[in-house]
């Protein structure tokens, strides 16, 4: 076993990024590249000049269009140790899904003004989507390719911890440095957890208790939990610990399989981790989702604005207060914002006025707070929450610290929600509704731990349907 410190250059966040322009700057060049040699294509500017010269001018756009649908492909999501057969389906699915946006929203306009052209249309549309599908996998292969062979020969790696000292995290670990080829894990060091140390104690760090402090000083990026025993309870509450860093958590795949009930993956050459953070909503989704959370965000906010300015001066009227509640909620990764409502109670600056849950007919709730109630107004201030960022539209119900570590203790995979992003409605609000006890808030919570699941933008779309009914038919509370 080697009980040396890890010699390979840390992979930082820098890095990263760093890796990521790469990418955006070879998938540019490739689409310039594509487009000049497509002007130059004699089969449909044979007799002409003149849209050659009308053509040249669309090339900012034309790069722009392209870099638009590889980050929507969820491409960029990830800088290393990507999959060299996803890069190349990637690369082909993109190519045809842009190809056929030119054909029919440009080049066939074109064509039918231009019919003197039209012959030699269809030669250079194909001949344009050959090179620019060829080029950006060019250039991607390369970036890949020197990237992943810094990898594997230990050039470079992510800073990994181990949580465990016994045998599991043992064998984990002469595994991983059998292999001829790095798997890009830098194995800083274990933290102990109880029971047998089977690893050298030279690379033991600390306990649980100093978790913190070496995540931050060693700049760790994966976490492999690997303990002996299947303590299900205390590795929710370390992946409770966990989430507040940004960092990748491992799992083996019978403990993934007992935490979270599936295992999912495409990698065979590597040893089996399987990872809790990444989610299984696809990366194009992913993407797909932040943008529409983006622009129904604008437009809700925009459109809406009449309504919110009635409601902002109803809200000052109608009892002494701001006219905004603001309240700290755990967000993504169990970091806490500030989430925004319309005040619909009578105003109680005291610390304990919040964690006094709402029931029917409660007397704080003022006359017009019972109507913005009814119909969902006083959530709209939180679209402004979904442009920042800390929400998405569709997601589990955020709640405040002081009720989420109760539902911790009495369901402890309630740690997973932070995996994704609250949302502004969610699978347990369309089905439960609001929750005026600790037990219903479980309840409801068990209907996020569904949508957690089976998370897609088909769900997303089906739960946003039915909130719109429940606001429509006033059945808010």
């Amino acid at each position: 076993m080697r009980t040396n410190n890890p010699i390979a250059k840390p992979i930082t966040l820098k890095d990263e990024r760093r890796q990521t322009l790469k990418y955006v700057i070879a998938d540019c060049c490739a689409s310039a590249l594509a487009w000049m040699a497509f002007l130059f294509y004699p089969a449909l500017f044979r007799d002409s000049t003149d849209l050659m010269g009308q053509l040249t001018l669309f090339l900012p756009l034309y790069c722009a269009g392209w870099g638009f649908l590889h980050y929507m492909s969820g491409f960029y999501n990830k800088a290393f140790l990507k999959s060299r057969l996803s890069e190349w389906l990637t690369t082909l699915t993109v190519t045809a899904i842009g190809g056929i946006i030119l054909f029919f929203l440009f080049f066939l306009q074109i064509a039918y003004q231009n019919f003197n052209y039209f012959h030699g249309f269809y030669h250079s549309i194909v001949f344009l989507i050959f090179v620019q599908g060829l080029l950006t996998y060019i250039g991607r292969f390369f970036i890949t390719q020197r990237a992943t062979s810094r990898i594997h020969s230990r050039k470079l790696g992510f800073n990994t911890l181990f949580i465990g000292t016994g045998n599991n995290a043992k064998r984990l670990y002469q595994e991983l440095n059998r292999k001829t080829y790095s798997l890009g894990y830098n194995i800083c060091g274990f933290i102990y957890v109880g029971g047998k140390k089977a690893v050298p104690r030279t690379m033991t760090l600390g306990e649980l208790d100093d978790l913190d402090f070496y995540l931050q000083d060693l700049g760790i990026r994966n976490v492999i939990i690997a303990p002996d025993g299947q303590n299900t309870e205390g590795i929710y509450r370390l992946l409770t610990k966990l989430f507040h860093h940004n960092v990748n958590i491992l799992l083996r795949p019978e403990l993934y399989e007992i935490l979270i009930g599936g295992v999912h993956t495409d990698t065979i050459y590597s040893t089996p981790l399987l990872s809790v953070t990444q989610g299984n909503m696809p990366q194009w989704q992913q993407n797909t989702k932040r943008i529409f959370d983006i622009l129904v965000s604008v437009i809700a906010l925009i459109l809406s604005s009449p309504l919110m300015l009635l409601t902002a001066l109803l809200v000052k009227h109608s009892s002494p207060g701001p006219i905004f509640y603001k309240q700290l909620r755990n967000g993504y990764h169990g970091h806490p914002f500030v989430l925004y409502k319309f005040r619909s109670m009578i105003w109680d600056d005291s610390p304990e006025s919040g964690r006094e849950l709402a029931v029917d007919n409660d007397p704080r709730i003022t006359p017009w707070g019972h109507t913005i109630r009814k119909y969902r107004i006083d959530e709209l201030p939180q679209f402004w929450n979904v442009l920042k960022g800390e929400m998405s539209i569709v997601g589990p119900r955020p709640e405040q610290d002081f009720f989420a570590r109760q539902l911790q203790k009495l369901s402890p995979h309630y740690a997973l929600l932070y995996k994704v992003k609250p949302g502004l409605t969610s699978w347990g609000m369309v089905k439960f509704g609001y929750a005026n006890t600790i037990q219903q808030m479980l309840k409801r919570a068990e209907f996020d731990y569904l949508y957690l699941e089976n998370r897609s933008l088909t769900i997303d779309f089906k739960i946003i349907i039915y909130t719109i009914r429940t606001i429509l038919t006033g059945k808010g509370i």
